[in-house]
């Protein structure tokens, strides 16, 4: 657990912060070669420590996941808005989260990721 990474989280309001507790809660525990650290002030993970998405919170209180190597993933529910390389995942922290999307979401990053390293 990183302190500047907690400070990050619990400087949110509820039921941001819970929300982002849970999704970093969820990430490190999907597959033990997730890792963690902070980066421009924001909660990054890596995957064989390869960076692999990002938690953030934009100027509008909407959280999401940026996927770094977005471009490759293909799902319905990622967006590109004009990035070239990231694509987006966004909660909605006064919702449920939707576990079945986010596995296949990590479940694609993670077949991704893998096939670039072994390139």
């Amino acid at each position: 657990m990183s302190l500047s990474i907690d400070h990050y989280i619990l400087s949110h309001p509820e039921p941001i912060q819970g929300c982002l507790l849970f999704i970093r809660n969820y990430i490190l525990s999907f597959h033990p070669n997730f890792g963690e650290t902070l980066k421009y002030g924001i909660p990054f993970f890596t995957f064989k420590n390869k960076n692999c998405c990002y938690l953030s919170v934009n100027k509008n209180n909407i959280v999401y996941l940026g996927f770094i190597h977005g471009k490759l993933l293909k799902h319905p529910k990622l967006k590109k808005e004009g990035r070239k390389m990231v694509k987006v995942y966004y909660l909605n922290p006064e919702q449920d989260i939707d576990i079945q999307t986010l596995n296949e979401l990590f479940h694609l990053n993670i077949t991704q990721i893998e096939s670039l390293i072994k390139k």
